[in-house]
């Protein structure tokens, strides 16, 4: 029995490593236990904490990552601008905005069948949209089949690849795809309550240098 051994009182288990709380000794075999006998297996202990350290530093650190990549990606912040409507027949508009536009439904509060609130995304932008009902922020925003002066430009890659869609979908066309003076290729529709979208690859960033005058 070697000196090792000996101090911990036993013959080391040569197939084991081992840690214990309080002092503790060695065999040249590997073996590591307290001199009160109170062992884990290593091996377990560390794969154990690896797998919980792993698992938890990916998560946050993707997490962390994607959001650092996006807010970068804007500006150095998220969007402070959302554009909000209020629809007749909510759940057709958010249909229409994921299957013809792309939109990706990020969360939808629904009371008693109807949506009282729902957010979709389109790349880092986040559109909001409830159903029209008699309350006070709607007498603040007027009545939905009132005149409104509002539209939504919507940044896209690829506008006439989108018109193709758009134009499937029965929506009205209010101009057709065209070149603009500023480099932009846009064309602009109707959406199913009649709200006016345009879309165009001008997709200006903050942080970014303005076009000239």
């Amino acid at each position: 029995m070697g000196r090792a051994a000996r101090f911990c009182g036993s013959t080391p288990d040569a197939g084991r490593r081992r840690v214990a709380s309080g002092p503790i000794c060695s065999s040249p075999a590997g073996g590591i236990r307290t001199r009160l006998g109170v062992a884990i297996d290593l091996d377990n202990f560390l794969d154990n904490f690896l797998d919980n350290f792993l698992d938890n530093f990916l998560d946050n650190f993707l997490d962390n990552f994607l959001e650092n990549f996006m807010n970068q990606q804007n500006g150095y912040e998220a969007p402070r601008l959302y554009h909000t409507m209020r629809c007749k027949d909510p759940e057709a508009m958010i249909a229409w905005l994921k299957n013809v536009l792309g939109f990706a439904e990020r969360v939808v509060y629904r009371k008693e069948g109807t949506v009282v609130h729902a957010e979709l995304a389109f790349g880092s932008s986040i559109l909001m949209l409830g159903a029209h009902r008699d309350d006070a922020y709607a007498k603040r925003v007027g009545d939905i089949g009132g005149h409104r002066t509002d539209a939504i430009y919507l940044a896209v890659d690829d506008p006439d690849a989108l018109y193709e869609k758009v134009k499937a979908s029965g929506a009205t066309i209010e101009m057709e795809p065209y070149n603009t003076d500023y480099g932009s290729r846009d064309f602009a529709a109707r959406d199913p309550e009649g709200g006016l979208w345009s879309f165009g690859t001008y997709w200006p960033k903050v942080g970014e240098e303005s076009l000239p005058g």
